[in-house]
């Protein structure tokens, strides 16, 4: 009698522990399924947000470099440059330098990036700012030199201009672009690093042109 007893609760208690299990299982796969599904609906979001990213690039590069260039004209006018009309041809050279050039170009470098050196760590951000102000802004500065004399019909000035103005400029943009560069690969999101870099380049721009007209208001003074 006790021991049937004894195999009626054993066997409950393997029933009861079977339940558990089971319903344990049930809720794993529940959250494994749940965590798929907002994946999955984060992809398709991101998919069907509607712009090409390529594209998209383009254009925030494109539409920034024209307002950085606005704002270099505005600046070097206010800081007693010649009052001259604004230059629609020379805002063109540079609008026309991020649509076709600095964005697509930022689009595939920032991805390059994030693919060979995606951990978040100290070494690998360490990693990416070393390689942006060595191979991404040569490239840039040699870039944009060559293109905006390309479009004025002067490609030959381009050694000369690198001679002159290369190293000074590499050196200065250091100063900026590495605590920006820090910035962009800490906190900022990697669909929108290609803003923020423009947005920065908007500032970088401004600051260049101003600077530029105090220093020749300088050497014409003497």
């Amino acid at each position: 009698m006790f021991g049937a007893r004894s195999w009626s609760i054993s066997v409950s208690a393997l029933h009861g522990l079977h339940r558990l299990c089971s319903a344990g299982g049930k809720q794993r796969r529940f959250r494994h399924h749940k965590t798929q599904s907002i994946r999955s609906a984060n992809i398709n979001s991101s998919a069907s947000s509607g712009m090409n990213p390529l594209l998209k690039s383009a254009i925030i590069s494109g539409s920034l470099s024209l307002t950085g260039d606005l704002v270099a004209q505005i600046l070097q006018r206010m800081a007693g440059g010649p009052a001259t009309e604004y230059d629609i041809f020379r805002a063109a050279r540079m609008g026309s330098f991020g649509l076709f050039l600095y964005g697509p170009y930022q689009h595939y470098w920032y991805r390059a990036l994030d693919r060979a050196f995606n951990a978040r760590s100290t070494k690998n951000f360490a990693i990416k700012v070393f390689m942006n102000q060595t191979c991404l802004a040569p490239i840039v500065i040699s870039a944009v030199f060559a293109w905006t004399l390309a479009l004025q019909n002067k490609l030959d000035e381009f050694p000369e201009k690198c001679n002159r103005d290369f190293k000074n400029t590499l050196f200065t943009g250091w100063k900026f672009w590495v605590p920006a560069s820090s910035i962009n690969f800490v906190l900022v999101p990697l669909q929108h690093q290609v803003l923020y870099m423009s947005c920065c380049g908007v500032v970088w721009t401004a600051f260049l042109s101003y600077s530029s007209s105090k220093q020749s208001k300088a050497v014409d003074g003497k």
